[in-house]
Parts: structure tokens; C-alpha cells; sequence
């Protein structure tokens, strides 16, 4: 060999491909592991390449390689520095304008009791009923009890901003409470219209449509400056068992939950997640067969099909108004169903990956070997 060295072939190990699998004329050689960190396989090849003395390249440098990657890498997708308009993923929301806090007559070791039958949102404050609906809905849905004289009429986006000093309510209390009176609407609301739910480790609840609950399980959406579409919201999900046979395996959802957040205005934040179910809307018990079936499954889901999926959910929830509307017992939550726009000064050219082809339905299927590859989840999970 012309430079007299021992390792001349160095086989480099980058993923989980077996080694029984390797060629023959090399399957015998020391390998370096890459699969298990890419920091420490380099720095045990360039440890290697430093014993060996093997030769450097007297013009090569760091701006040698920065040249090679500028050219080859990043010639289909690249930064570039113009102003461009991205959708995100809050939802204006208008809050009721009013908030009560009536007063219980009876003792308030009893009050949690007497308000777990209201069907409005609500939290128990001391011995005060803080919710949207006024006195006659209280009194209607549960009765007699409350000192009419002691009604606090407080206004929401004050409340929220300052509390309220009469009730020994601070700001940081009164945000949180109207968030979770905002939340419990939310979800009220996604129970009214019979979506499923899965309750997540973060403590929200993920929606997701039923097989069936839309036709052909797809939802229409307009996007901007292109023409009535749609995307499939639910679909079959199969697996491959040995010999590569595909195999049903239940269905699969895209999902959303949503987290309410007040500062610097009033919105609603949804975040996607792949729901998997063996009935269509039953969600699998196990989570890690969960987890392992989202991170297989997805990584044809670029970002366009996450945000699209989530334009078509919304659309479907915002009817022809784009907008909804969520009764509170009082005056209602009104949530736009079209996504803030932000104005980045950096956009960025794509290499064209084509994604899912939605002119078929769509088929999610996961290697019984499973994969290591990490699915799309804007949170989420």
C-alpha cells in the first residue's frame, strides 16, 4: 500500500444495520460505532487516523469543508434572509367579558360538593363559586344558597391582569383560574361534539375524531391563496410481520389539545399529536406501544402535513365562520379557528420532499422490527 498502513479500510457502523449483514471483506475488520454517538465515533476515527500517521492534506482546512457542505448540502435547502409569513399555532381567543364570584350561605367544607353538579365551567374560591354564569343560572342549576348581596361582579380582563384585592385573589391566582375555566369549556365543548379523548402525561387531554365520526374520515379546508381542499383525519393502520405480510392493526388519529394562555393576549394553544386505536376509538392502553407506533409510523409526515392536518381540524370545528363559539353559562368563549401569522426575517428553500400522497387514503404501517426514527409531534405529544 502506498502509504504503509495498517488500518487502510476503516468500516464505520452509522445505524442499526446488522453486523451479519456487513460484507465479507470487511465483516473481520475492527469497526468504529457510530450508531452509538456520532461525537464519539469521530473522535475515536480521528484517534485512529492520528496512530497510523496517516497523511493530511496540506490545503485542506475547516473552510475546505464548510466550501463542501455549502455546495452539496445545502444547494435544495438553505436559510435564506427575507421577510416571510409563517402560520403558528396559537388561536385568538375572546374571553367573556364578565366574571362572578357568588357567595355560599352554607358552610364551605360544602360547597365542593354542591358545585360538582353545575354543567358550567367553575372553581370553588374559598366559599365563593368563581365562574362566567350569572346569579339565575347558578340558582337554577343549584338551588337556593347564596347571598345575592355579596356577588362580586368582577371584569375578566382586569381580573386576570390585577386579581382581586376584595377576594385576596393576586393576579398570578386569577390568570390561572380563568385558564382552567377557559379549559374546562374547551374540553366541555369537544365532549359536546363527541370527539374522543386521551389524556396525556402533561396533564392535557388530546382530541381526536372517531372512525367514522366524518365522512370518509376527512376534513375540507381552504388554504390561503389556494383552493377548497382536504386532509385525511383518520385512517388504517397495519403492520409487517415476517416476510414483509402487512397485517391490520387498528387505526390510526390525528389529535389535538389544547392549552389556554392569557399573556400577551388571550389564546388558545393546539398542539398535534397520532392517536392509535384498535376499535376506532378506543386508545391503546400501553404507552409504549404507543410510542413506538407514533415514532415509526410518521416520518413521512413533513411539516406541511402536520400543518395542514391541523388547518383541517380546525376548519371542521370553525364551520363556515371560522370560528368557535363555546358556551360558559354566561357570555360566551369565542375562538378563531385561523392560526396567528407571524413575520419571520428568515425563510428558507425546501427540497420539494413530496410527502404523503392524499389523492388515496392514507395507510400508516409499521415495521415489526421497529424503528428508532422520531415521528412528528409539535408538541406533540
Amino acid at each position: 500500500m502506498k502509504h504503509r498502513l495498517g488500518d487502510f479500510i476503516v468500516p464505520l457502523k452509522i445505524d442499526a444495520f446488522p453486523f451479519g449483514s456487513m460484507h465479507e471483506s470487511v465483516r473481520d475488520l475492527n469497526v468504529m460505532r457510530f450508531d452509538y454517538g456520532w461525537a464519539e465515533g469521530l473522535r475515536r476515527l480521528l484517534a485512529l487516523l492520528e496512530r497510523e500517521a496517516a497523511p493530511k492534506s496540506p490545503v485542506t482546512n475547516a473552510n475546505t469543508v464548510m466550501d463542501w457542505y455549502t455546495r452539496s448540502i445545502e444547494c435544495d435547502r438553505k436559510p435564506v434572509r427575507a421577510n416571510d409569513s409563517y402560520l403558528s399555532n396559537w388561536f385568538r381567543l375572546r374571553l367573556p367579558k364578565r366574571l362572578y364570584a357568588h357567595r355560599y350561605r352554607g358552610p364551605a367544607d360544602t360547597l365542593v360538593k354542591v358545585a360538582a353538579s353545575f354543567p358550567h365551567p367553575y372553581r370553588v374560591v374559598g366559599q365563593r363559586l368563581l365562574t362566567f354564569a350569572p346569579a339565575h343560572e347558578v340558582v337554577m342549576a343549584l338551588g337556593d344558597g347564596w347571598a345575592s348581596d355579596e356577588l362580586a361582579v368582577l371584569d375578566t380582563r382586569s381580573f386576570v391582569s390585577d386579581g382581586a384585592r376584595a377576594l385576596d385573589i393576586a393576579s398570578f391566582d386569577a390568570s390561572n383560574m380563568v385558564s382552567d375555566l377557559v379549559r374546562q369549556a374547551w374540553e366541555a365543548e369537544m365532549t359536546r361534539r363527541e370527539l374522543c379523548a386521551f389524556p396525556l402525561a402533561s396533564g392535557l387531554v388530546a382530541r381526536f375524531f372517531a372512525n367514522g365520526h366524518l365522512e370518509k374520515n376527512k376534513a375540507h379546508f381552504t388554504p390561503d391563496r389556494g383552493r377548497r381542499t382536504y386532509r385525511q383525519l383518520v385512517g388504517n393502520k397495519t403492520r409487517k410481520i415476517a416476510g414483509g405480510e402487512k397485517v391490520p392493526d387498528g387505526y390510526w388519529h390525528f389529535a389535538l389539545s389544547a392549552s389556554p394562555q392569557l399573556a400577551p393576549f388571550p389564546r388558545i394553544v393546539l398542539r398535534y399529536h397520532v392517536i392509535f386505536s384498535d376499535d376506532g376509538r378506543t386508545p391503546w392502553d400501553k404507552a409504549e406501544r404507543m410510542h413506538k407506533a407514533r415514532r415509526g409510523v410518521c416520518k413521512q409526515w413533513w411539516n406541511a402535513a402536520w400543518r395542514d392536518r391541523l388547518l383541517a381540524f380546525c376548519a371542521q370545528l370553525g364551520g363556515e365562520e371560522n370560528k368557535l363559539t363555546i358556551g360558559t353559562g354566561g357570555d360566551p368563549l369565542v375562538v378563531s379557528m385561523k392560526p396567528e401569522r407571524f413575520i419571520s426575517p428568515v425563510t428558507y428553500f425546501e427540497d420539494g420532499q413530496a410527502g404523503l400522497d392524499e389523492t388515496g387514503e392514507i395507510e400508516l404501517v409499521e415495521d415489526d422490527a421497529g424503528e428508532d426514527g422520531e415521528g412528528g409531534d409539535g408538541s406533540a405529544a
